[in-house]
């Protein structure tokens, strides 16, 4: 017999047994079936206690810390890549920082890559194309006073614009 059979054979109405039911879900109260349960509610909460407070290490930790650990080292070799390509003017770093990944270079405890120059100095004698030029030197010009070079002894001549003038047989006129 049910729990629901049990109220209406007391005499309570549909509405009533409805109630009840509601009532008991919402003060979270819930049948149960099997015999003895309260028995055995009482000895998993014996075993729970012998457990309370208590740090249970099922490994996951080590495994985080290692992941972490890994983490870490990829990203110092990464970072030291991504200097070597700023240091050696990389168009491409996505490509270069794969091909460097590729030459299985070891990260030193200084933050280096072992072998990293003699890499770059070998990606940028086989493919030139990715990596810059730096900017050359500004090349520095002797400019010589205009006066002093190229006079021709007419007085028009005294200017840059009076030489062409000159040249061009316009008779320039200084202003």
């Amino acid at each position: 017999m049910s729990f629901k059979e049990i109220l209406e054979s007391i005499g309570l109405t549909a509405e009533q047994v409805t109630a009840v039911e509601t009532g008991m879900q919402e003060a979270g109260i819930y049948l149960a079936s099997e015999e003895g349960l309260d028995q055995k509610y009482a000895d998993v909460k014996k075993e729970l206690e012998k457990y309370d407070g208590a740090v249970i290490d099922d490994g996951s930790k080590d495994t985080r810390i290692a992941e972490l650990e890994q983490e870490n080292g990829r990203l110092k070799y990464q970072r030291a890549v991504d200097k070597a390509m700023a240091a050696y003017h990389v168009k491409n770093p996505e490509y270069i920082s794969y091909l460097i990944g590729q030459k299985n270079a070891a990260l030193k405890e200084d933050g280096t890559i072992d072998g990293i120059d003699e890499i770059m100095e070998g990606l940028k004698k086989n493919q030139p194309e990715f990596f810059e030029t730096p900017a050359r030197e500004k090349r520095r010009v002797e400019v010589k006073e205009w006066k002093e070079s190229h006079k021709t002894g007419s007085e028009t001549a005294d200017t840059l614009k009076g030489a062409i003038a000159e040249k061009m047989g316009m008779g320039g006129t200084e202003e």
